[in-house]
């Protein structure tokens, strides 16, 4: 945890050194696991002012332990929170790191909520219409197994493209999201 704690201060160092005017938010997402396995490492993401806000996206490997700090739209936090995507992790499972802007805090705070609600029950019927609309999606994959049966590299492509959507329309069948990222979805 010392590691990510001094990634994390290099990063804010970062945005108030160079990137003060181009960042809104550092958000720290996700992995819940963190505090068990320091081999996890943090994950985190920032919400660009502008273009060149889109710079401070980085890779990189500290002591074998990946990191990505990548940017994230408004468009797609407003999607995760209408549960329009299963990312449902972006935003509930978060804590904010830095901000240049009261009102970019207060409206990512407002999301949040709003997800909630959407997972509260209230809204149920909406969310196994969605699982249905995620499930009618998962026939192209059959048809593309079937398709590319000569090749079997692409038929287990397909296969896990499949899995995932079945396991996506029954996350929202159940209010549930993925929990720590897109490689959880088979167990979340």
């Amino acid at each position: 945890m010392k590691r990510d704690k001094k990634v994390l201060e290099i990063v804010k160092n970062k945005i108030l050194n160079e990137y003060k005017n181009d960042i809104l938010l550092l958000v720290v997402y996700g992995n819940d696991k963190a505090d068990e396995d320091e081999n996890l490492g943090i994950q985190f993401y920032f919400i660009p002012k502008n273009e060149r806000g889109k710079n401070l996206s980085t890779q990189f490997i500290i002591e074998g332990v990946s990191y990505d700090l990548f940017p994230i739209s408004w468009e797609r936090l407003i999607a995760n929170a209408a549960m329009d995507s299963p990312q449902g992790y972006l935003l509930l499972v978060t804590k904010v790191i830095y901000y240049s802007d009261e009102e970019a805090l207060n409206r990512f705070e407002n999301m949040k909520d709003s997800l909630k609600t959407v997972l509260s029950g209230k809204y149920d019927e909406a969310l196994v219409n969605k699982a249905y609309e995620y499930f009618n999606e998962s026939y192209i994959y059959l048809y593309n197994m079937y398709k590319y049966k000569d090749s079997m590299s692409s038929v287990r492509l397909e296969a896990g493209k499949l899995l995932n959507k079945i396991a996506n329309s029954l996350g929202f069948a159940n209010r549930e999201y993925y929990k720590n990222g897109n490689g959880s979805v088979l167990r979340d």
